[in-house]
């Protein structure tokens, strides 16, 4: 059986199933390879770690015979990416394997039959709902990064999704800072609520970005589906802590700052934190924001000034931060201003950009740490 193929388009599709490959699955190896089906000159490719599943298809130049085969994911990826825009001239025999030949290479795959690989999940479409792929990027945008990475906090393990008349909230949080992202714009006549797996969040944010992607779910599953590419991922079967008290809705005290001129001082101060736990400080006036790092061991220390805009009650102390968390917050806020907004040093501090877009409100919440004076 032979066939060819754009380099450029066949990376660009592996790449879109190669990060649910598993490198190492000694308890189901099959997983480690591609699911490929050649019909009619289109090529599906199909990959599953179990609980993700992608698939997605393209156009061949041109095949003379349908197959389908498992092709073994890293190597065929390996060997694919990086080959420049050239013509993939490829043969497939269940003996030989997949031979792949260029201009100045060739690579021998090995293969095997695909009788034994999982089949592609269903998901019972129970709920749809359609949503633009830029709407659905920037909420991953602001979100995914404040995703719990323990796996043992199953509940914040995940992106929570709330539809309803009123509009549609993502919210984020690891236990120490939490993310709410809302659009008024993008709502459904009936309630709806969902855990999505990071990794899925991850792997969704790669593939769509422009065309509306349709959303189904049940029970267990949800799928996102846009131009031939589907990815269906189980959902977190547990309750999602109810967020809302944490979130301030009032503040005693206000202060407006230049982001870019805060975050690049973050940075300047993380060299001079402990490694484990890097802390720094932040004592405001009403016109000065003052913050400061130092390394206990060494004694080693950073101190810098900035102008800032502060109303409001006057904070009696410092107030201090997890560095490296109120780096990944202001790394991932809009605009050139942001609104600190305070009620005591020992409650959650609101992080909010001065502009909003319309129909769009980001919220980002940062738990203050306790530290010696």
């Amino acid at each position: 059986m032979h066939f060819t193929a754009n380099s450029i388009t066949f990376e660009k599709f592996l790449s879109f199933v190669q990060p649910v490959v598993p490198l190492r699955s000694p308890m189901m190896s099959i997983l480690e390879n591609i699911h490929i089906d050649i019909n009619d000159g289109v090529m599906t490719l199909m990959a599953s770690d179990v609980d993700i599943s992608v698939s997605t298809s393209f156009k061949l130049n041109d095949s003379d015979e349908n197959v389908t085969f498992l092709c073994q994911g890293k190597r065929l990826g390996d060997t694919i990416k990086g080959l420049g825009d050239m013509q993939l001239f490829c043969d497939f025999d269940l003996e030989t394997g997949l031979n792949i030949q260029t201009d100045s290479g060739k690579y021998n795959i090995s293969t095997i039959s695909p009788n034994d690989f999982p089949a592609f999940p269903q998901v019972n479409e129970d709920n749809e709902i359609t949503i633009s792929g830029e709407d659905l990027q920037r909420a991953i945008h602001f979100t995914h990064f404040a995703i719990s990475k323990e796996p043992s906090r199953l509940a914040i393990s995940g992106l929570l999704i709330e539809v309803n008349p009123d509009g549609s909230t993502f919210v984020a949080t690891d236990g120490h800072r939490l993310v709410k992202y809302h659009n008024s714009a993008f709502r459904v006549p009936d309630d709806i609520m969902v855990i999505v797996p990071e990794k899925t969040i991850g792997i969704v944010s790669k593939i769509f970005s422009k065309s509306e992607v349709r959303i189904t779910f049940d029970r267990t599953r949800i799928c996102f589906e846009a131009e031939g590419t589907r990815v269906i991922s189980r959902l977190i079967d547990h309750k999602f802590p109810d967020y809302n008290p944490v979130v301030p809705q009032s503040s005693e005290s206000e202060l407006k700052i230049s982001r870019s001129e805060l975050l690049t001082a973050c940075r300047r101060m993380l060299p001079y934190a402990n490694n484990k736990f890097p802390v720094m400080k932040m004592l405001v006036s009403s016109s000065l924001i003052e913050i400061e790092s130092q390394e206990q061991e060494t004694g080693s220390y950073a101190k810098e000034t900035l102008e800032c805009i502060f109303t409001g009650v006057p904070l009696e102390k410092f107030v201090a931060f997890k560095t490296t968390s109120l780096i990944d917050v202001l790394s991932h806020i809009e605009g050139e201003e942001v609104y600190l907004k305070f009620n005591t040093i020992s409650k959650p501090v609101l992080i909010e950009p001065v502009e909003q877009r319309e129909n769009e409100v980001v919220s980002m919440i940062m738990m203050p740490t306790r530290v010696g004076v």
